[in-house]
């Protein structure tokens, strides 16, 4: 099957907007488990955290997985080594932000 020009820039333009929606789904996770320990929260801002509580994750889950079946890891690397190298490139990080961030949570609240 031969793929034109505009097929090719279409498929481009989708992955970039399920990107864009995965980024937005990793940004929504964040703000969702962002909020104060001890502090009183407005009714308001319970309401926006319910509301993204009901998306966020699935959101992030779902661009996450079709981004991994079309780039086709699956084919590439076995479970294993796939989660090894997935597991190295992002919990490191992960554990350095989480540090820097729970230092303000703690501070503020």
């Amino acid at each position: 099957m031969i793929q034109t020009n505009e097929s090719i820039e279409t498929k481009s333009r989708t992955l970039e907007f399920i990107t864009l929606m995965q980024m937005i789904g990793c940004l929504l996770v964040i703000a969702g488990h962002s909020y104060p320990f001890v502090t009183e929260i407005p009714k308001w801002l319970l309401w926006i955290r319910s509301f993204i509580y009901c998306f966020h994750m699935s959101l992030f889950v779902w661009c996450s997985e079709f981004l991994l079946i079309h780039t086709k890891q699956t084919a590439r690397y076995s479970f294993w080594e796939y989660a090894f190298r997935r597991a190295k490139r992002l919990l490191l990080p992960y554990a350095v932000f989480s540090l820097f961030g729970l230092a303000p949570k703690i501070v503020f609240s």
